[in-house]
């Protein structure tokens, strides 16, 4: 608090209050206030292209879901062989020609 009064010139109960109410203010207000001097600039944002930040709020929600089933899915052990069941594709095939017309 020391360090703020000093370089806001506030009184030690305004800087209370406003530590208390935690206080959250833009780059303006804290200039205007003493907290700052300048805002710096920064030449990478001055070229900031927002396309290239644009996303899908669907797709990235797919994106969670399937990772976080990707992290809770338990893996299934599979005790017995597989057994094919019904008659073969071919078989059918077979059967089907030999009562056509």
């Amino acid at each position: 608090m020391n360090a703020y009064e000093i370089r806001t010139g506030m009184s030690r109960a305004k800087l209370s209050h406003l530590m208390d109410s935690e206080t959250w203010m833009n780059a303006g207000k804290a200039i205007e206030y003493g907290f700052a001097d300048d805002v710096l600039n920064d030449e990478k944002r001055e070229n900031f292209d927002p396309g290239a930040f644009a996303f899908s709020a669907k797709e990235t929600e797919t994106h969670l879901w399937n990772r976080l089933e990707a992290y809770y899915q338990t893996p299934v052990k599979k005790t017995e062989p597989e057994v094919q069941m019904g008659t073969p594709i071919d078989e059918l095939t077979k059967r089907l020609n030999l009562i056509k017309p």
